[in-house]
Order: structure tokens, then sequence, then C-alpha cells
């Protein structure tokens, strides 16, 4: 039986290691890792039986509107495993966002996957051609 979803709240200060070391495995950026001082303070991370399956960094602006970036899975994981997690974080992301003063949550995407996840927590494709999102929240 698998265990309940539940998510955290990290500041970068906690998990930056952890990100770079999934980016490495992943193959992701060409190898060159996002800076530190580019990563929001804001990431959530999505956990089964204590184990991280997501981590998302989440940019705020000086709008009503917050950006979704980064979406990094654990490479340690399969798919099985973190299936459904991501559709799980961003509801729990767009109801955290939204409590603190957030309108609209963006994200933008290429991948087929998170495309489906993007439609099916409830985003809107407001540019098919370059498949950008938003999500009134």
């Amino acid at each position: 039986m698998k265990k309940e979803l539940y998510f955290t709240l990290e500041n970068k200060n906690q998990c930056y290691g952890t990100l770079v070391e999934w980016w490495e495995k992943h193959k992701a950026f060409n190898g060159t890792a996002i800076p530190f001082e580019s990563i929001p303070n804001r990431i959530f991370t999505v956990c089964r039986d204590g184990v991280e399956l997501y981590k998302v960094a989440v940019y705020s602006t000086d709008s009503d509107m917050c950006w979704i970036g980064w979406i990094t899975s654990n490479p340690h994981t399969t798919m099985k495993e973190r299936y459904k997690s991501l559709e799980f974080l961003y509801d729990k992301i767009s109801k955290y966002m939204s409590s603190i003063g957030f309108n609209i949550l963006v994200s933008k995407t290429k991948q087929t996957g998170l495309m489906r996840t993007l439609d099916n927590t409830g985003f809107d494709n407001v540019e098919p051609l370059t498949n950008f999102y938003i999500k009134q929240i």
C-alpha cells in the first residue's frame, strides 16, 4: 500500500545541494547548474514515505503573479514511485500561493508529461505554440 503524499516548503539554503545533485544526474542545463543567487527562496518538495519525489521552485513577483520554475524529479526514483505526485504538489502550491496573496500561477514547458500535469491541475494553455500555461489561483 502506497503511503500518503505530503509536501514541505524549504528555502534554497536547505535544498540547493540536492537540486544540483539531481540536475547533474539528469544532465540538465548542459552541465551548468542554475546559480544559487538565481534560485528563489521558496522550494516546494513532494514526498512519499520519507522519499523526496520532486522539488519545484516558485518565483514571486511584485504583482499578483508567481512563476513555477525548475521542476526537478528525484533521479533515484521511478515514474511509478512519482505517479500523481506532481499533480498533488501543483495543487498544494496553488493553495499556498493563493493564501499569501497571489492570484495567478504561471508555468512554461515543452515536455508532454508536464503539459498533461498542467492540464490536469487547472492550468490553461494560453499560448499553445510556446506552451505557456497560466492558472488563476
